[in-house]
């Protein structure tokens, strides 16, 4: 015998058994998407600053490897390949500077220039939302207090 299909029948006369209509809330509108492309645009940013930051640690890591090499030099050389090296490990040491501050003052600019898109982009929607009535001050009186209920609706 197969299962019955459809909405369940009621029993003794009552309600029927199994879901029951829900009054559902009207729908909440949608991001504004000029808001939303901002606030993925200083996300973008954003990522990319933390990615230049990445870039400046390693020039970092490359100039300290070539002072290193610089503090030191290998006992076994020709002191003509010796000055060839250490000119070398200089110049690379300054290309590694170079790289490093650039790429710091990069990841300062993309990161503050995202967080500032975030910054704006949220405000205008809450700006939006509060026109919309979407966020309220709401005062609430009980038996035993009264006061006020700030409600947001997401």
């Amino acid at each position: 015998m197969a299962p019955p299909s459809g909405p369940a029948e009621p029993r003794g006369g009552g309600r029927p058994v199994g879901r029951q209509p829900v009054a559902e809330s009207p729908p909440l509108p949608a991001v504004d998407p000029a808001n939303y492309r901002l606030s993925l645009t200083g996300n973008i940013l954003s990522g990319l600053g933390v990615v230049s930051f990445l870039g400046s640690v390693a020039s970092l890591v490359v100039r300290r490897d070539a002072d290193a090499k610089l503090d030191y030099p290998q006992i076994d050389e020709d002191p003509a390949d010796i000055a060839q090296r250490r000119r070398d490990l200089d110049q690379r040491k300054q290309a590694a500077t170079i790289s490093m501050w650039t790429t710091a003052a990069m990841a300062v600019g993309l990161v503050s220039a995202g967080a500032t898109m975030i910054t704006v982009a949220r405000r205008r929607e809450a700006k939006r939302r509060e026109r919309l009535g979407l966020s309220a001050f709401v005062p609430v009186l009980a038996p035993r207090s009264a006061g006020v209920v700030w409600l947001l609706r997401w």
